[in-house]
């Protein structure tokens, strides 16, 4: 009671509680999570992909810090990268591999959960055929394993039913960039917001979503010497349209006329970039045939911008010396987003806006490793940006790995939304879901519930308890950021190390725990997930890991 009273007056101030101590590396931190060890990784969340240290105290996470000598943040990170630890230990991790029984979910052995998938869907094959197995896949796995889980469903299970929750999202970039490049290589890297005189950000609320790229923008006045254009075109008000010296706030889904419109403008007053359009680009003709269809005063009627404004633009982005449009899903997200993707690409050509400094039509990707998925996941190409309509590339991807050619697919399979229709149809009879929840992120959820009740088996894989996952009929717990070793691509292309915080390789096991009732029923214990790979090298607080005592910048 004494101590409530204390409490209540403002006489206890919890100073044992929150004490600070020195580390090393990082200055002061709290006393009571302290970290034994500081290791070198990537953040797990967006498609940003900061550096970061994993603060590790008795083989838990308990601290993030930025890396300072990581180019993309510079030892700065946003207010979910300095939490991500938090949800390692989260009450809805899932502790292994789990079969649904009679009244709930019955933890059980690896073995016994692997069997009875394997077993089932060799019946399902049977029965139906190799495609009557899907699997829809995310953006959140290690490049590592989007290979191995490609190669595994498409040679090994011999399905193309395969794609990604990355469709739902970045299939208008994907296509957009084949369209205009023939390959889905995104050209523009970061440094670009920092050397462009005119920066437009199209649909894309960076300030709350990737507020890191800011940081890039803020360095555009130091490199230049002053500060670049900034054009927001988006029908909401948002945060980024804050930071705009000319805010477009178009008409929902009429990106495609105004970029179209700017691109009639520049050719109309003759400020497109001759000289590189005849030596680096084709088509021109066509495109313009195409883009005589909007004139302004049609442009200003359908986006709601008023003409004077569309000149401006048209030509603040035409003079610049290097102008670069960046996009995420206020473009991608919409029944006409892969002609506005090739639509910006065709601004950025006309007026020779692509490699050089500041100058790229860049698409911005949400999940840490979309971009991965997008080069070795095998769902819309083959790995390495191949082609499946080309022999070629099936012939060397085939001796590469060393299967017969003919066992490589030659068109992709089923895309995601096509997926739950192969459900629908009964085309489909078994489905496995990797690290994504459709159940929240898929349109039209009474049809997608209907859809998955016809399925003979559901497979989920998570590291969290989750709507789609309640209605698995097995479960595999997996592993998650911090507990292994691999890599993300960012949306510049960068690759990035993640590391696991674990010392040594853990192998995944059973715990005694036998059922599963509730996901706050208890907190699981996550020593059982499988982890991979060689020791991480750390910062020990004693200096007497791989690195240097007392700099964090010579971890590796």
């Amino acid at each position: 009671m004494l101590g409530k009273i204390k409490d209540f007056l403002g006489f206890d101030i919890k100073e044992e509680k929150y004490a600070l101590v020195d580390d090393p590396f990082f200055g002061k931190v709290a006393k009571e999570k302290a970290p034994d060890k500081w290791v070198r990784s990537t953040c797990g969340y967006c498609g940003v992909g900061c550096g970061l240290y994993i603060g590790v105290k008795n083989g838990d996470p308990v601290y993030v810090k930025g890396d300072p000598d990581h180019p993309v943040n510079r030892g700065t990170l946003c207010p979910k990268g300095l939490s991500e630890h938090e949800m390692v230990r989260a009450p809805t991790r899932l502790p292994g591999a789990m079969i649904r029984r009679e009244g709930g979910f019955e933890q059980v052995g690896w073995e016994e959960a692997f069997k009875r998938v394997s077993d089932t869907f060799k019946e399902v094959q049977e029965k139906y055929g190799k495609k009557s197995v899907a699997v829809i896949s995310t953006g959140q796995l290690l490049t590592e394993e989007f290979y191995t889980l490609g190669k595994f469903v498409q040679l090994g299970l011999e399905t193309n039913n395969y794609d990604g929750n990355t469709t739902l999202c970045m299939a208008s970039a994907v296509m957009g960039y084949k369209q205009s490049f023939g390959s889905d290589g995104p050209p523009g890297c970061y440094d670009d917001f920092s050397h462009a005189e005119v920066i437009m950000l199209i649909g894309a609320n960076i300030a709350d979503n990737h507020p890191i790229l800011k940081l890039h923008i803020a360095r555009n006045s130091q490199i230049r010497g002053k500060k670049p254009t900034i054009v927001v075109v988006d029908p909401r008000h948002s945060k980024t349209a804050n930071m705009a010296d000319i805010y477009l706030p178009i008409k929902p889904r009429t990106d495609l006329a105004l970029i179209n419109g700017l691109c009639y403008i520049i050719h109309e007053q003759g400020w497109m970039d001759e000289k590189f359009i005849n030596e680096r680009t084709a088509g021109y003709r066509e495109f313009i045939k195409e883009i005589r269809k909007y004139p302004p005063q049609e442009v200003a009627h359908i986006t709601g911008i008023e003409v004077k404004t569309l000149y401006e633009v048209a030509r603040l982005y035409a003079g610049a010396e290097a102008a670069m449009s960046a996009w995420t899903m206020g473009v991608n997200q919409s029944a006409q987003g892969t002609d506005t993707v090739s639509a910006i690409v065709n601004l950025a050509l006309m007026t020779g806006n692509l490699g050089k400094p500041g100058g790229s039509p860049m698409s911005i990707t949400g999940q840490c490793n979309a971009m991965g998925t997008r080069e070795s996941g095998f769902t819309s190409s083959i790995p390495g940006y191949r082609n499946f309509a080309s022999q070629t590339d099936r012939r060397e991807y085939a001796q590469i790995v060393g299967v017969p050619e003919e066992l490589v697919p030659t068109a992709r399979g089923y895309a995601y939304p096509q997926i739950i229709e192969g459900i629908e149809k009964g085309e489909i009879k078994a489905l496995w879901v990797v690290a994504t929840n459709p159940l929240v992120s898929f349109p039209d959820q009474p049809r997608l519930r209907k859809a998955l009740k016809k399925l003979e088996m559901l497979v989920v894989q998570d590291s969290f308890m989750s709507d789609t996952a309640e209605l698995a009929d097995v479960l595999f717990g997996a592993a998650t950021w911090s507990e292994k070793r691999g890599t993300y691509t960012n949306s510049e292309r960068r690759c990035n190390l993640a590391k696991s915080r674990y010392p040594t390789t853990r192998i995944a096991r059973a715990t005694s725990r036998s059922s599963w009732s509730s996901p706050n029923t208890s907190r699981a214990s996550t020593n059982c997930f499988l982890t991979a790979g060689r020791s991480p090298r750390t910062l020990s607080r004693s200096g007497k890991g791989s690195a240097k005592a007392g700099s964090a910048t010579t971890a590796a």
